[in-house]
């Protein structure tokens, strides 16, 4: 099987990812609008990890989810979403996204606060 980056289509997931990651920092997590382009965008991120039936397809998501909220300046959802998907990649035996997530952690981490 492919992995998730191989199957996704790009044009459509980029585009709506760029709508949610304004949106996001724009009009916050609890706007309805901002909530339905995030659920959007989560169920066709779960319908592409559902074709692909590989739990690193579930992993890269994951890695993808959590970068998006950082970038979005949602920090503590960002942390715990890399955080939930370095344990499934350990327990996955999935060294290289395992190193990846680490790095995206630390970059994170030591990143300065934006207020």
């Amino acid at each position: 099987m492919g992995s998730f980056e191989t199957i996704q289509s790009p044009e459509s997931l980029d585009a709506l990812r760029t709508r949610v990651l304004s949106a996001l920092k724009e009009k916050g997590p609890e706007d309805s609008e901002t909530r339905e382009l995030l659920l959007k965008w989560t169920l066709e991120h779960e319908a592409l990890v559902e074709a692909t039936g590989t739990s690193r397809a579930t992993i890269e998501f994951n890695i993808e989810r959590g970068t998006l909220y950082i970038e979005a300046g949602l920090m503590e959802e960002g942390l715990d979403t890399l955080e939930s998907a370095l344990i499934q990649a350990e327990q996955e035996g999935e060294d290289k996204l395992r190193e990846q997530i680490i790095k995206k952690l630390n970059s994170a981490e030591s990143a300065p606060e934006i207020s």
